[in-house]
């Protein structure tokens, strides 16, 4: 939807790609027909997929533009995977930056005006090693943590009253 923001996606990647950077869209919505008239020989518009997780694989980044969104399963899963995160600086996005103790080992995040310098920066400044994006994803976002989280938060909400 136009919450996700792909086509404005789409169109800043072509600008700013390098010779061996591609940019694989999953999924289907109301912009796909804009989409495919975008796509290209490094863009490829593959609509809605069963298996998702194949395409994790052999991925080395996850990009989202979304303008607006919740906690979100897939930058999760792309973390499972040990993809870094090139994330729009909605608060969603941020807070998973921001894993841990606050720094990031798993990306980072773009303001609608500086994706360029930005994304340029990210090339550089991150060393992604996988088996460090997937331990800071389980340290922080395992079952585990998340159910000992949200147990702390609702004893507190139950001390309140």
């Amino acid at each position: 939807n136009e919450r996700k923001n792909i086509v404005w996606l789409i169109e800043h990647f072509k600008n700013h790609r390098e010779e061996n950077e591609y940019l694989i869209v999953l999924g289907d919505g109301a912009a796909k027909q804009k989409c495919l008239a975008l796509q290209d020989e490094k863009v490829k518009i593959l609509g809605f997929q069963q298996d998702v997780m194949a395409f994790y694989a052999i991925s080395d980044v996850y990009i989202s533009a979304s303008k607006s969104e919740g906690f979100s399963i897939s930058i999760i899963e792309a973390l499972g995977y040990g993809l870094g995160v090139f994330l729009s600086n909605i608060p969603s996005h941020k807070e998973m930056v921001e894993l841990g103790d606050g720094r990031s080992i798993v990306g980072d995040v773009f303001e609608f005006d500086n994706f360029s310098l930005k994304w340029g920066q990210f090339k550089t400044k991150f060393n992604f090693k996988k088996e460090d994006i997937v331990k800071c994803k389980e340290d922080n976002l395992s079952g585990q943590v998340m159910a000992r989280k949200y147990t702390e938060c609702y004893v507190k909400m139950l001390e309140r009253k």
